[in-house]
């Protein structure tokens, strides 16, 4: 999948800025995550809810080792 002009980040994002980008990502699919396992009931949404939850932690996860990492620059 190509990316217009207008979807390309302008800058390069520093290494605290990736990692906060990905902590407010996990936050709204938490959110979510709430909301469907609420609306959802017993059915498959609920599951998916739930599903979605346990992706948010990957992505806090995620937050964490490039924040952590010293390997990894600062900016590209």
């Amino acid at each position: 999948m190509t990316q217009t002009q207008a979807q390309q980040p302008t800058t390069t994002p520093s290494k605290a800025e990736l990692a906060s980008s990905l902590r407010a990502l996990a936050n709204q699919m938490r959110k979510v995550a709430t909301e469907m396992d609420y609306y959802g009931g017993f059915s498959v949404v609920a599951q998916h809810g739930k599903e979605l939850f346990g992706a948010s932690c990957i992505a806090l996860d995620w937050a964490d080792a490039i924040a952590e990492d010293p390997d990894i620059a600062e900016r590209p």
